[in-house]
């Protein structure tokens, strides 16, 4: 990103990835550590030269994998900015953060309604976050893109707010991959707007015995107890659906502006992607269960 190197710049980046890199060497002798260069593998990138620092390990705790990604952002007092993606697989947690307040590094007035300027937050029926904001960090130069992506279904991380800077998998997420299985199954498409409907008798009668099989009053073998308590999560998922819909602008390319120390919006990217609400079930990601 900038053609400077020095010591500050190098402790910040190395900073940025600690995490990932002590997950990794946590369970290892200071011996194989020394000897230890992370950065031979191809996925790993260390480019002081241009501020910039990629880390996608594995480490030894149940197959799981993290990845931290850092960039520096030069300000006019030639201090950085920095910029990190986290992400750790076994606890399904994503996480952008900065050295700075977020607040004071993304455009005046960011949020939710950056990208959905009709949306009324404070008629939002649901108290979970919706949204992730997905960064791309670049390598070169200080253009960057973000664009809004929807929360694994069943991760239900609490938030007052659509839009998430950071989520993680708690005790409140559910695997909700019967109604991925649900959506992919159904003879007759109308089937799921049905359930979210509660008009059951309106059901596909083949369709009606595939929804009994994904039922379980005793709740220990089946996500849902009832018929009622998967048309109430098909309700919450359809409403997800339709503010997806809401999206006006799906991705921003965002420049760096020194003497403020803050992003600015240099291109809105409209959102031009239609669905029905089985494609969008069946295409978005699920939270998939403790690891381990």
């Amino acid at each position: 990103m900038y053609c400077q190197t020095n010591d500050t710049l190098k402790e910040l980046l190395w900073e940025s990835v600690s995490p990932c890199y002590e997950a990794l060497t946590s369970e290892l002798d200071p011996d194989d550590i020394e000897k230890l260069n992370v950065f031979e593998l191809e996925e790993n990138i260390y480019d002081e030269k241009n501020g910039y620092i990629q880390l996608n390990i594995s480490y030894p705790t149940c197959g799981c994998y993290c990845s931290n990604i850092a960039g520096a952002y030069k300000q006019q007092n030639k201090d950085y900015t920095i910029l990190i993606n986290e992400a750790w697989s076994c606890s399904s947690e994503r996480k952008l953060h900065s050295n700075k307040p977020m607040d004071s590094v993304l455009p005046k007035g960011f949020g939710i309604n950056t990208f959905i300027p009709s949306l009324t937050t404070e008629k939002l029926p649901l108290d979970q976050a919706i949204f992730f904001l997905n960064l791309q960090i670049p390598r070169k130069g200080t253009e960057t893109k973000v664009t809004l992506e929807v929360i694994p279904f069943g991760i239900n991380f609490s938030s007052n707010s659509p839009l998430t800077y950071e989520y993680s998998e708690s005790d409140q997420s559910q695997n909700l991959n019967d109604i991925q299985y649900l959506a992919s199954k159904i003879k007759d498409k109308k089937t799921l707007d049905y359930l979210a409907e509660s008009t059951h008798d309106s059901i596909d009668h083949n369709d009606f015995e595939l929804i009994n099989s994904l039922i379980d009053p005793n709740h220990t073998s089946k996500a849902f107890q009832s018929l009622d308590k998967l048309s109430a999560q098909l309700r919450e998922l359809k409403f997800i659906f339709y503010l997806y819909h809401a999206i006006e602008y799906k991705s921003l390319i965002l420049d760096w502006d020194q003497e403020a120390q803050r992003f600015y919006i240099k291109t809105q990217i409209p959102n031009k992607e239609w669905m029905d609400f089985r494609s969008f079930l069946l295409r978005n990601d699920y939270w998939q269960g403790p690891s381990c």
